[in-house]
């Protein structure tokens, strides 16, 4: 089953296309990697799927999550499908998390305003996913995220975004701003967080994670989409994408993450 649907989706700036005529489909419990150099239009993409496209954005085309349209519609109808149909992981943790609140009150308000949760059930899901996440200690959860670090902020961001089950979580470069050491961990609390989530969902949710990092996106994804100047190049199999990429873009980029890292050439997952 397709959790999101992308037709033609189309975003406009007074220059021209940032995004242009793309069609993408991810399925429940399916991992793309949606990859491209800086300006591409893959963050925007992001955006678009999420409802939160900048007002100076003119968009087309269709963006439908579990069959209900996204895309041009108005706030009173995007704001309860946020959390439960898509939620956001951001590159930079302080954009989801309140500085002046400890990260489980964070938990515990869409956990009672989204799903119903009484006080006590709410504390305890925000105890179990943090857990989940790896901040399993009750005095880094009482914390506010200032005194968090950065690893710490992206671990309490990933649980934030999966309180309310979301059909679709979108990852937009979430470990770039991260030292070697903490991404290798933070992809590893993405993982299992999401393999956890298989069992517990209703729905497995699917994953947009998007990435300018090829080795990275391999280790986490079962798919990968290649942007290059907001249109869609090449897209399959993360296996197919690495070892016979059809495009000489992909096969630029499959060369510039060999070049980078030798030592760590990108490999599938699996």
């Amino acid at each position: 089953m397709d959790v999101a649907q992308l037709a033609g989706l189309t975003v406009r700036f007074t220059g021209g296309p940032a995004v242009d005529d793309l069609s993408l489909r991810i399925r429940a419990g399916e991992r793309v990697g949606l990859i491209g150099e800086s300006g591409s239009g893959k963050s925007l993409t992001g955006l678009a799927i999420a409802g939160l496209l900048p007002d100076a954005a003119r968009s087309s085309g269709s963006v439908r999550i579990s069959g209900t349209e996204i895309l041009n519609q108005p706030e009173k109808v995007l704001a309860p499908l946020r959390g439960r149909h898509t939620a956001v992981v951001f590159q930079d943790s302080a954009v989801a998390l309140n500085p002046l609140t400890s990260v489980r009150a964070q938990l515990r308000h869409p956990l009672r305003r989204l799903r119903g949760f009484s006080r006590a059930a709410a504390e305890t899901e925000a105890q179990r996913l943090l857990a989940e996440v790896g901040l399993t200690d009750p005095a880094i959860a009482r914390l506010r995220p200032p005194q968090l670090s950065g690893g710490q902020r992206q671990r309490a961001g990933i649980a934030l975004a999966l309180t309310c089950q979301p059909r679709l979580l979108i990852a937009d470069e979430p470990t770039t701003a991260l030292d070697t050491t903490v991404q290798r961990e933070i992809l590893g609390v993405l993982d299992e967080t999401l393999r956890a989530q298989q069992g517990q969902a209703e729905q497995p949710p699917g994953l947009l994670f998007i990435s300018h990092d090829l080795a990275v996106v391999a280790q986490l994804c079962d798919r990968i989409a290649v942007l290059r100047n907001g249109k869609l190049v090449e897209e399959g199999p993360v296996r197919q994408i690495i070892q016979q990429p059809a495009q000489q873009h992909t096969r630029e980029l499959v060369a510039a993450a060999h070049a980078l890292c030798p030592s760590s050439t990108p490999e599938p997952v699996g």
